[in-house]
């Protein structure tokens, strides 16, 4: 069995880039700080699954990363560590 969480509030247009790595219509900027919080996510040993069906905020203030916009919460899977990474 995966342990998972949830991870609130992406941004809406990121959505395909961490579903299936398609950049389409995102510049540098954007794929830039989409990886920078990927990346942070898997050092606290998280890793996106999916979006959450249903969790669509039509404008939220303060998204995980980015400017304010439109965002959705995904379901992420809980790394399991290495025993002598706990030592």
């Amino acid at each position: 069995m995966v342990d998972t969480t949830t991870v609130e509030n992406v941004p809406q247009w990121a959505v395909p880039y961490f579903v299936n790595r398609c950049a389409s219509g995102m510049d540098a900027e954007d794929i830039r700080l989409a990886t920078e919080f990927e990346n942070k996510l898997l050092e606290d040993g998280l890793r996106l699954i999916a979006p959450i069906d249903g969790t669509e905020n039509e404008f939220c203030h303060c998204p995980a990363f980015g400017l304010a916009g439109d965002t959705v919460d995904f379901e992420a899977e809980v790394l399991k560590k290495d025993c002598k990474e706990e030592s």
